[in-house]
């Protein structure tokens, strides 16, 4: 099925301002595990997917990549933009064009937003698994207000991982100048040494 959508959007984008590029399958496996791949053969043990359709679009006076949502359920229907009847998830540009931001919508408004980097399998998998997380927490509640906690609480949670891994690559960079410095001064002790001698 998933293989089929994909062909069809083929055709869909075909016209002279729009290209279709390619495909990002996402299985959604029976644990809520995501895998992500251009190949088709992610889906295999899938019980749910999405598919990510980049399609290179001309906007004023640049082509941009966009990309459209298709999840496919458990039964093999195919939905635009669409998990279930109270929430939808779909590509929006954040500012400019560039910027394709995944979004996932509830039909009380709630909203939260995730700016992958399309071109990284890693970054559309941590997004996708992040959104998918998120989604299944959300169609739990019938509270809106519950429901914008939770969303705050995923946006501060973003953040902190980010910063870990802002500290994580700082620790690394200074590590590695210490190293770097500890070298060079080995070296102006060896040179010191000659020069005594």
């Amino acid at each position: 099925m998933a293989i089929r959508q994909a062909e069809l959007n083929k055709k869909k984008y075909s016209n002279p301002h729009r290209k279709y590029t390619d495909t990002i399958f996402i299985a959604i496996q029976e644990n809520d595990i995501i895998t992500c791949l251009k190949n088709p053969i992610v889906l295999e043990n899938a019980q749910q997917c999405i598919l990510a359709h980049r399609r290179s679009e001309l906007a004023e006076t640049n082509y941009y990549d966009w990309f459209d949502i298709e999840y496919i359920d458990e039964h093999g229907e195919p939905f635009e933009e669409c998990l279930d009847k109270n929430f939808s998830l779909c590509v929006e540009h954040d500012g400019s064009y560039r910027n394709q931001m995944l979004r996932l919508k509830s039909s009380d408004g709630i909203r939260y937003g995730w700016l992958p980097l399309w071109n990284n399998t890693a970054s559309v998998k941590d997004c996708f698994q992040a959104m998918w997380n998120l989604y299944n927490e959300l169609r739990k509640i019938e509270s809106s207000k519950e429901r914008s906690v939770i969303v705050e609480l995923y946006k501060k949670d973003k953040k902190i991982l980010q910063q870990k891994k802002e500290i994580a690559n700082f620790s690394y960079a200074n590590s590695l100048l210490e190293r770097e410095r500890d070298m060079y001064k080995g070296l102006l002790d060896d040179i010191k040494d000659l020069l005594h001698k």
